[in-house]
């Protein structure tokens, strides 16, 4: 997934080659012990772009020029709720990319070594 798919400014990502050496080693260093490891891939469509929970600022949205911030993209212009961000719409043609992120991203999830992935993408069709 790529940077508009994010919740927040704080999510980690494997939206990239180059995350995939860092994520790899906590998974190999999570297995020494037994578990199974599972990583959930989302794109968060029209909620993107939000502060983190932890800071206090529950569902505020981040503007799109703001430091922190980006470009909301969603199926339509209709914001989450207000005062979010009203999201680009999305054309086939970006919609079959992102569908083509999740599959880049699943098959690097896959290559860290994970076990197994949920794919959260309710957020996208809201």
């Amino acid at each position: 997934m790529k940077l508009f798919s994010l919740n927040t400014f704080y999510d980690s990502g494997l939206w990239k080659d180059g995350q995939k050496e860092q994520l790899k080693r906590v998974i190999d260093f999570c297995k020494i012990f037994g578990p199974r490891m599972g990583i959930q891939i989302a794109n968060e469509g029209r909620k993107a772009s939000t502060e983190p929970p932890f800071l206090g600022h529950r569902k505020q949205g981040l503007p799109f020029d703001d430091p922190k911030g980006w470009k909301v993209v969603g199926p339509s212009e209709v914001d989450y709720f207000h005062p979010m961000q009203v999201p680009h719409e999305q054309s086939i043609s970006e919609i079959k990319t992102v569908n083509n992120d999740f599959k880049n991203t699943a098959h690097r999830a896959l290559q860290c070594g994970f076990d197994f992935l949920e794919i959260h993408i309710l957020n996208v069709t809201q």
